[in-house]
C-alpha cells in the first residue's frame, strides 16, 4: 500500500510539474495504481490541466486580437488625422470658388460662366472628400464593433481564469487534508492559482484598454458624421449658387 502511495505522488507531482513547466500534453504513466479514492485525485489532475489549457489558449488567442485590435486602432487615427488636413484644405478651395462666383456675378456673362464651371469643380472635389470621410466613419465603426468583441472575449477569460483559481484553492484545501503526502501538490495548486491571478489581472487590464479605446473611437466616429454632414451642405450651397449663376 505504502508503494502504492509513493509512486502515486511521484506520478501526479510529476504531473503537476510539468503543467507548470506550460506543458499541458501530460497525463499518468501508472492510470493502474490510481484505484479507491485515488481515482478522484487523477480525475481533478486531469480536470485542472483542461482548464489551465483552455485558459492558456484563450490568453494567447485574445493578446492577438487586442494587438489586432490595437494596430486598426492606430490606423483609423492616422487615416482620420490625414482626413482632417483634406478637409481644412477643401475649405480653403471651397471659399475661394465662393470668392470667384461672387466676382463673377457682378462682372460679364462670360466671367459668369466661368465661374459656373469652376464651382462645380470644386464642388465635385468636396464631394469626393465626403465620400473619404463616410468611409472612414464606416471603418471607425467596423473598430467599434471588433473592440466590444475583444472586450466579450477578455471577460470570459476573466471567468476562465477565476474558475482555475477555484479549481486550484480547493486542490490546496485537498492537498492540506493530505498531510505530508500533499505538500508538493500544495506547491504546485498555488503556482497554479498564480497564474490565474495573473491571467485574471492581465485580462482587466486589457479590457480597461479596450473601454478607453470604445469611448475615443465613440467620439472620432460622431466628430466624422458631423463633419460629413457639414461637407454636404457646402456642396450643396456651391451648386446653388453655380446653378443660380449660369440662369
Amino acid at each position: 500500500m505504502s508503494d502504492r502511495i509513493r509512486v502515486i505522488i511521484k506520478d501526479s507531482g510529476r504531473m503537476l510539474n510539468e503543467m507548470s513547466d506550460g506543458n499541458f500534453a501530460i497525463d499518468t504513466e501508472c492510470e493502474e495504481v490510481y484505484t479507491g479514492a485515488f481515482t478522484d485525485l487523477l480525475t481533478g489532475i486531469r480536470k485542472m490541466n483542461e482548464e489551465i489549457a483552455t485558459t492558456v489558449r484563450g490568453v494567447d488567442d485574445a493578446s492577438g486580437q487586442v494587438l489586432t485590435g490595437s494596430t486598426n486602432l492606430a490606423e483609423a487615427a492616422q487615416s482620420l488625422a490625414e482626413g482632417a488636413t483634406d478637409q481644412a484644405a477643401s475649405g480653403e478651395e471651397m471659399q475661394a470658388t465662393i470668392n470667384e462666383l461672387t466676382s463673377g456675378i457682378k462682372t460679364t456673362a462670360e466671367e459668369l460662366g466661368t465661374a459656373y464651371d469652376e464651382a462645380y469643380k470644386y464642388a465635385e472635389i468636396a464631394e469626393g472628400s465626403r465620400g473619404d470621410m463616410e468611409v472612414l466613419v464606416q471603418a471607425m465603426s467596423r473598430i467599434n464593433e471588433t473592440s466590444e468583441k475583444i472586450g466579450a472575449i477578455i471577460t470570459q477569460i476573466e471567468d476562465i481564469a477565476s474558475q482555475t483559481n477555484l479549481l486550484s484553492l480547493n486542490a490546496s484545501i485537498e492537498a492540506a487534508r493530505a498531510g505530508e503526502a500533499g505538500k508538493g501538490f500544495a506547491v504546485v495548486a498555488d503556482q497554479i492559482r498564480n497564474l490565474a491571478e495573473q491571467s485574471a489581472k492581465s485580462a482587466v487590464d486589457s479590457k480597461a484598454l479596450i473601454e478607453a479605446a470604445i469611448h475615443e473611437v465613440g467620439d472620432g466616429n460622431m466628430y466624422a458624421e458631423k463633419a460629413s454632414t457639414s461637407l454636404r451642405e457646402v456642396v450643396d450651397g456651391i451648386q446653388a449658387i453655380a446653378d443660380s449663376a449660369k440662369k
